[in-house]
């Protein structure tokens, strides 16, 4: 599809018959135009994702300052492919690691895990797409929770979740896209995690399930802003 942007047009020293026919001439090369250089090809290799890292140290406590450090750090790279024109099929992987620490206790997490999507772009013109992307993710988690050197509790989390993200995309020149949208507009997510305390292995582990639908449109909502190279064949 192809929005195309009407402005008038002035001419002088033209007859009303030719002024209407290089109007629709105009109009028809712009149409060609677009047609040609803003879709994306099938064939098109999508380059994204995203890298994140944190460190902060910071003090509680009063009288009595207590020193707290916490890290983290995350990696999401992604590829997709375009199966047909303006449609995107794909998957990614992700790794994670977050870390808290205060004076004789401290918390470890590890992420794993992948995702299948399928984006489908619309031309807006000028460089501009409107996209929507369906998200497939699952991946599982382990915390442990250190007391004195010893590991007090241990949780294994497992996640599945549906999304839905929409966002406008913008072409920088024919390889570079840069794209704003809101994160997980439509989502729908099972978790099921596993606690146990290592230290009194006697007492079974317990197991949480949930279970969660629901539109995220309000002000709360995620935003996100990204890069992706496409790479056309």
């Amino acid at each position: 599809m192809v929005l195309l942007s009407f402005f008038p047009l002035h001419f002088s020293g033209l007859k009303p018959l030719h002024m209407k026919k290089s109007t629709h001439l105009i109009v028809a090369l712009l149409f060609i135009s677009s047609a040609s250089f803003a879709q994306i090809t099938k064939g098109s290799v999508l380059i994204g994702g995203n890298i994140y890292f944190s460190n902060v140290n910071y003090d509680t406590g009063n009288p009595t300052p207590v020193e707290n450090k916490s890290k983290s750090f995350s990696i999401a790279p992604s590829i997709g492919f375009a199966t047909k024109e303006n449609t995107i099929f794909g998957f990614g992987v992700f790794y994670s690691h977050s870390s808290q620490e205060q004076p004789n206790t401290e918390q470890n997490s590890n992420g794993y895990g992948g995702s299948l999507f399928l984006r489908r772009y619309m031309t807006l013109g000028k460089g501009f797409y409107l996209f929507g992307e369906g998200t497939l993710s699952g991946g599982t988690s382990q915390t442990k929770y250190i007391n004195s050197s010893v590991v007090t509790n241990k949780s294994t989390g497992l996640g599945i979740g549906l999304g839905l993200n929409p966002g406008v995309s913008y072409a920088v020149n024919k390889k570079m896209h840069l794209e704003v949208g809101l994160n997980n507009l439509v989502a729908i997510n099972y978790n099921r995690t596993k606690v146990d305390d290592p230290s009194v292995p006697q007492i079974p582990a317990q197991i949480n399930k949930s279970f969660s639908a629901g539109i995220n449109a309000g002000s709360s909502a995620a935003l996100f802003l990204g890069l992706r190279f496409l790479f056309a064949k």
